[in-house]
């Protein structure tokens, strides 16, 4: 379910958050983050569809689920007010302003807002510092690298099932560090009716293979391969 370090077995999440702690990134906590998109959500809503429900409470936890998502998928804020815009002028181009373009709009206005927020106190929240980890990882010497991993010069994942884009690209940072990044990703027998399974491995796979190119990809039979960690 992870990479063997120097220091023993370590999962991909713990991998993370060890090379998070060595990047200039101050990340906020969970609640810090659903204050934060508390105290913007209602001024950047207002006057759009979300106006009434960003007022309502649970609003900044589910929305943060939404726009975590989003990030895991490798989509920042310009990205998103980009995609409203585009989805706003061919609602405009096609003589409708939809309820969902509308909606869509509301919700990249508030994304903006908060991570403004963000930007003006210096910090990033978990996902937006797993986001721009790759980045930071190329700012890192190679030696640097080495000795967060221990000194370890392969990685090799077995078992960890969902491969994110964000993730993706942080093994490919790893990679071009000068670390042999290898990924075991199980095959689903044709006659074993699995069908979300197989959807979700080939995503890791369609992600590794478009985001992490000097990642070493290595196919094992699902009997071998053992459970599967979505994390």
């Amino acid at each position: 379910r992870g990479a063997a370090l120097a220091l023993g077995l370590i999962d991909l999440r713990s991998l993370e958050d060890r090379l998070l702690r060595a990047s200039d990134m101050q990340v906020v906590g969970a609640t810090e983050a659903r204050l934060a998109l508390g105290a913007v959500a209602p001024d950047a809503a207002r006057g759009t569809t979300l106006a009434e429900l960003a007022t309502q409470p649970g609003f900044a936890e589910a929305f943060l689920e939404l726009w975590d998502a989003l990030r895991r998928a490798g989509i920042d804020r310009d990205d998103f007010v980009r995609l409203a815009d585009r989805l706003g002028r061919a609602g405009a181009r096609s003589g409708s302003t939809g309820l969902s373009a509308r909606r869509f709009a509301a919700l990249a206005r508030i994304a903006a807002a908060y991570e403004d927020r963000l930007r003006a106190r210096e910090v990033v929240d978990g996902a937006g510092a797993r986001l721009r980890l790759p980045a930071a990882l190329a700012e890192l010497s190679p030696g640097r690298v080495r000795a967060l991993l221990d000194g370890a010069s392969v990685l090799e994942f077995d078992g960890i099932g969902e491969v994110s884009i964000v993730r993706a690209r942080m093994l490919e940072a790893l990679a071009q560090a000068g670390v042999r990044v290898r990924v075991i990703l199980p095959e689903v027998p044709p006659n074993l009716a699995a069908a979300e399974l197989s959807a979700a491995l080939e995503l890791s796979r369609r992600n590794l293979v478009d985001k992490a190119p000097s990642v070493e990809l290595v196919a094992r039979p699902l009997a071998r391969a053992g459970l599967l960690a979505f994390v």
